[in-house]
């Protein structure tokens, strides 16, 4: 038995979360529902406006994959995570999360002399999420800030879109596939955002011409893989790069794509007040439960709950008792008990 579940490679973010109205949307011209790449100026001046005008309802460690890792180890499973963060307060604070998380971590994830990637998450009031986010010291992820034993010891790599804006980490992605692949462990790529699909598609081809067992990505994201807004035609196209695709379509549910066919998994209803980290909670309990032996469609009902959960509430994330709660009261056979 492997002693991670899942080793996730990703952006290490500071995830700040504030309520706004559409106008200051528009007054930064930020894409509505996008993620949005800042410079060290554009970030300052965003920050200062909302430091003006109100105060955070969330802050933590974040970034697409941590967030995954969070939600797989507090669900009960085991996860490993490789990030870079610089040597200040936001870095210890990053760090210090993913200990009190349990989430184990590269010994060399704190660098001099930087600074601390952050994210702003914007929420409307029709609770779509815009993030606005500074790389800082998160892009400088490498080769040697891999752990070769944690690679060596996982059942699963997850690798966050988001890297392939960055050569070094692709670089790093790559090397780490190619040694978990020896070790007959399986490959996960979640694609966190069209922005990747359409701006980095490359790198990404890159990434998943290497070899992929499971693609996670939303319908949007889909339908842009094929080039021709035909969302059948991205399905197809994905289904011949990876053994399993697995596409969230928000209130209507997921469907899990396998060459045998398509599983539905219906949405959970409930309230919701913010899509931050709905995804990334689908990814980290799909991969939990896939590593806990639970099949395709078990492993989406659990997912599905998870965020749903996650979209009823603040910030990315649950608490430990929360997802605690979830796996207890998930029965594992298609179903799941009322909450």
């Amino acid at each position: 038995m492997k002693r991670y579940d899942v080793y996730g490679i990703g952006q290490a973010i500071l995830d700040t979360e504030y309520e706004v109205s559409d106008s200051l949307l528009e007054k930064f011209q930020i894409p509505k529902g996008q993620m949005t790449r800042l410079d060290a100026y554009r970030h300052q001046a965003l920050v200062q406006e909302l430091e003006r005008h109100c105060s955070p309802t969330y802050c933590s460690c974040g970034g697409s994959v941590a967030n995954s890792m969070v939600a797989l180890q507090a669900l009960g499973g085991s996860a490993f995570y490789s990030g870079t963060v610089a040597a200040d307060l936001a870095g210890r604070s990053f760090l210090n999360a993913l200990n009190q998380c349990g989430v184990a971590y590269n010994a060399n994830a704190s660098i001099a002399n930087e600074i601390t990637g952050q994210c702003v998450v914007l929420v409307t009031p029709d609770s779509e999420r815009s993030m606005n986010t500074f790389l800082g010291a998160s892009s400088l992820v490498g080769k040697e800030h891999l752990d070769g034993n944690a690679l060596d010891q996982s059942q699963w790599l997850l690798i966050e879109g988001y890297v392939s804006t960055c050569e070094n980490t692709v670089e790093a992605v790559l090397e780490a596939k190619k040694r978990v692949q020896a070790k007959s462990g399986r490959i996960a790529l979640t694609f966190c955002d069209p922005f990747m699909v359409e701006a980095f598609r490359e790198a990404l081809d890159l990434i998943i011409d290497e070899g992929v067992d499971l693609i996670f990505c939303n319908e949007h994201e889909a339908t842009l893989w094929s080039g021709t807004l035909n969302f059948s035609q991205g399905v197809s196209e994905l289904l011949r790069r990876t053994k399993i695709l697995v596409v969230t379509c928000g209130e209507n549910g997921a469907c899990v794509f396998t060459e045998s066919g398509c599983i539905k998994i219906p949405a959970v209803t409930v309230s919701a007040t913010n899509t931050n980290g709905a995804g990334d909670n689908f990814a980290g309990a799909y991969l939990y439960a896939l590593s806990q032996g639970m099949d395709l469609e078990q492993a989406g009902h659990l997912a599905s709950l998870t965020a749903a959960t996650v979209v009823t509430q603040g910030g990315p994330r649950l608490s430990n008792v929360q997802y605690q709660d979830i796996s207890h009261k998930f029965d594992g056979q298609k179903s799941i008990r009322a909450i």
